[in-house]
């Protein structure tokens, strides 16, 4: 007589998860610990909520709200110019970050779209940046 079957992994297509021989799947440690960070991330998030009362964007998020409005394909961003929703994000922008971030959010916004023309891009939106 044998003892217990042992525990052996088989690899599905997914590499995110195995299956051993009992048909239970288990989560690779690497998966756990992204889930913990996750997770870490989440609880300072709504800690840092709670201590100031308001969500406060970063610079990452204004970047990444420019980058949504923009309409653009591979050579220019073809709706930058006197664009409301662009103007209300300036304004929140004046608002809430420094002002020696305002031009760094601008150039990685326009930079992210990869087009061939982003000088033309940035100089245009910095000087209505200053107009709002």
């Amino acid at each position: 007589m044998r003892g217990p079957i042992p525990d052996i992994l088989y690899p599905i297509h997914d590499r995110s998860k195995q299956v051993n021989i009992y048909g239970v799947t288990a989560m690779k440690h690497t998966d756990l610990m992204r889930k913990e960070r996750d997770l870490r991330k989440a609880r300072k998030k709504a800690e840092r909520l709670e201590s100031t009362g308001s969500e406060a964007r970063s610079v990452g998020d204004y970047i990444d709200e420019l980058h949504d409005i923009f309409f653009f394909n591979e050579l220019k961003i073809y709706n930058y110019t006197d664009n409301e929703d662009i103007m209300d994000l300036f304004m929140d922008m004046k608002e809430e970050l420094p002002e020696k971030q305002w031009d760094n959010v601008i150039r990685k916004a326009v930079r992210k779209t990869k087009v061939q023309e982003k000088d033309e891009a940035i100089n245009y939106l910095l000087e209505f940046l200053k107009e709002c």
